[in-house]
């Protein structure tokens, strides 16, 4: 009744850069969207396809479909973590030994994923958020175009001469600015250590 199960040998360097070549020859069915040629059969016999000849070069090792695939997806996640390591240890400054070469598993998947995979390319046309901070800033102290008033509107220091003339006390209240504030005696750095 306790049948303890096997466990399967781990997978060879070989074996991975076998499935890799075979899913990069499958790869139109493998990632492809869902339509009338990539159906739910159609990458179910991709991968039986893959899985079998996996099996005729590796005949000691009988691996099923659901094992290759599963192997697929944890060959994704351990190079993408591998090439953001590397792309890491490429970007340091201040010398030091040169970074470590990616694995042959690694690079291949990269070839396969590398132009589609954002996670790994990053955006073509893609900009930093802080760059479009800095780009809205811009935008917002250059002049713009729309009908409004104008700093020279706000604020005039020669206002124009009127009929009647208004008490200092009330003009000065009509101004933008607050009157300036008195300065305050400063000490200094000798006198405050006193």
């Amino acid at each position: 009744m306790d049948k303890k199960r096997t466990r399967k040998p781990n997978w060879t360097e070989e074996q991975c850069l076998l499935l890799a070549h075979l899913v990069n020859e499958h790869i139109t069915v493998l990632r492809g969207k869902f339509g009338p040629r990539v159906t739910v059969q159609a990458k179910k016999q991709a991968w039986e396809t893959i899985a079998q000849q996996v099996n005729a070069s590796f005949p000691l090792v009988v691996r099923t479909s659901e094992d290759c695939e599963k192997r697929w997806y944890v060959l994704q996640s351990k190079a993408k973590e591998e090439i953001a390591a590397h792309k890491r240890q490429c970007s340091r400054t201040g010398g030091g030994p040169p970074a470590k070469q990616l694995s042959q598993v690694a690079e291949t998947v990269f070839d396969i994923l590398g132009q589609s995979e954002v996670s790994i390319t990053g955006l073509r046309e893609g900009i930093d958020s802080s760059m479009m901070q800095v780009i809205e800033m811009q935008q917002s102290m250059e002049p713009s175009e729309e009908p409004g008033p104008s700093t020279s509107q706000v604020y005039d220091p020669q206002p124009e001469t009127s009929e009647f003339s208004l008490p200092a006390a009330a003009a000065a209240a009509q101004t933008p600015f607050p009157p300036a504030a008195p300065a305050a005696p400063t000490l200094s750095l000798q006198n405050r250590r006193l």
